[in-house]
């Protein structure tokens, strides 16, 4: 008695074939070569007629050869501000690569509602788009907001810039002040203080600020330089040498 020849199945072999059936590429095939074919690495199925329709998330992360690397009218950012960590890094995607305030404002509107008005991150995006956009008292707004709830030297920054360009240095100068008195030896606030003094031509202050800020970082490069610069111009070359170095300071350390 004859045995039938078995496959690795353990199906006896017939003899026949069903059409399309052999050259059907197998999707668990453990060939190296053939799963690194293709534009995905990892996979070997071929391309059928539903690859051509891609879901629209899909698409808009999809960049095209000269384009964008996101295209961002096509994304759905109420569905982006419902997960912060993603959102955020998104929102300043849109603010500092693709400079578009108004679409990185629709987000940070959205998540801000989305965190029920208690996140600062969001408000003070929404400052920062609103200050690019020109809407200076809107943006005065929302850094005063962050600021009630988080004494933040950044919101600071935000919100002196604001009155700087609306031309009221001497507000800015009351809140570098404050932040300066419950903060002693930030550098910020005094730098920020020195600079609207320079502004404003008052020397006098301006040189007693940024002394004060070397007497914190003796290797603050922006006050040496500054104070450097205004010996030069005062007839009084030989006073730059009397600045502390870095060099000196750990000399004397």
């Amino acid at each position: 008695m004859s045995v039938r020849p078995m496959t690795g199945r353990g199906r006896p072999v017939t003899g026949y074939a069903r059409p399309g059936t052999g050259s059907r590429p197998g999707t668990g095939s453990n060939d190296v070569g053939r799963a690194m074919q293709g534009n995905r690495p990892g996979t070997s199925r071929p391309v059928t007629s539903g690859g051509r329709f891609v879901r629209l998330g899909t698409a808009s992360m999809l960049s095209e050869p000269g384009g964008p690397f996101i295209n961002i009218e096509r994304l759905d950012l109420k569905k982006y501000a419902q997960r912060p960590a993603l959102a955020k890094i998104l929102c300043d995607y849109i603010i500092y690569q693709l400079h578009n305030p108004r679409k990185a404002l629709e987000l940070a509107s959205l998540a801000t509602v989305a965190a029920d008005y208690k996140d600062w991150w969001w408000k003070a995006r929404l400052g920062k788009c609103y200050y690019q956009l020109g809407l200076l008292r809107d943006a005065e707004k929302q850094f005063q907001s962050v600021l009630r709830d988080n004494d933040m030297i950044v919101a600071v920054l935000e919100l002196c810039k604001v009155y700087i360009k609306l031309d009221q240095p001497n507000t800015a100068l009351d809140i570098y002040r404050g932040y300066s008195e419950r903060h002693p030896g930030d550098l910020h606030s005094l730098l920020g203080i020195a600079r609207i003094y320079d502004q404003l031509n008052d020397m006098t202050q301006c040189v007693a600020i940024y002394k004060q800020v070397l007497s914190f970082d003796s290797s603050n490069v922006e006050a040496i330089s500054c104070l450097a610069s205004n010996f030069f111009y005062t007839d009084h070359p030989g006073e730059p040498g009397r600045i502390p170095s870095p060099e000196a300071s750990r000399i004397t350390d």
